[in-house]
Parts: C-alpha cells; sequence; structure tokens
C-alpha cells in the first residue's frame, strides 16, 4: 500500500471519530420550549429555549414531565457554573418554579 493511501485512510477514520465525538450530545424536546441537555458527566441540565423562560441547571439526576409541568431531581453543582442566569441558594429540601 503506498504512502499516500494511509495517509488517507488514516485521515478518514480521525475525521470520523471527530465528527462522531461532536454529536454524541443528546438533547430530549420536553415541549413548550424546553429541553433537557445531556452532555455527559455532570453536564446534565434542562432550559428554555424562550429568553424570558427558565432553567434546572446541573447535574438533573431524573426528570418526569407533562404538557403543564416538569418535576426533576437535581444535584447541585458548587460552585455554580457561571452560565446560568441567575444565582440558585441550596437548601435541603429546595424547589422552585420555571415558568
Amino acid at each position: 500500500m503506498k504512502r499516500y493511501e494511509k495517509g488517507c485512510i488514516v485521515l478518514h477514520l480521525l475525521c470520523s471519530l471527530f465528527i462522531q465525538s461532536c454529536i454524541s450530545d443528546s438533547i430530549k424536546n420536553l415541549g413548550n420550549g424546553y429541553f433537557y441537555r445531556d452532555e455527559g458527566e455532570n453536564i446534565k441540565d434542562i432550559l428554555c429555549q424562550n429568553s424570558n423562560g427558565g432553567e434546572i441547571p446541573a447535574t438533573v439526576l431524573d426528570y418526569i414531565y407533562n404538557d403543564e409541568y416538569i418535576i426533576a431531581k437535581q444535584k447541585p453543582k458548587y460552585p455554580q457554573e457561571p452560565l446560568y442566569k441567575r444565582k440558585y441558594e441550596y437548601g435541603t429540601n429546595d424547589s422552585y418554579s420555571i415558568g
């Protein structure tokens, strides 16, 4: 096999791995502009596409939803990521509305 052909095969494999890594994250539409985002490890949150919508910051452990409510079990991450719109102060049994 020529050196050129080996280089093309290696380049093709590297490009395939790169593309796969870019699309490995998962997003699930929850309706009304809200979506669950799973980027692996500790980045699992619920966000809203609308600028006036709410958010449930990382790390969402589990959730259920219907047309009216989203209920999520969440593990707070300290310190909080700066990308969220508001600073969340967590107690031992807190809940908050996102809509």
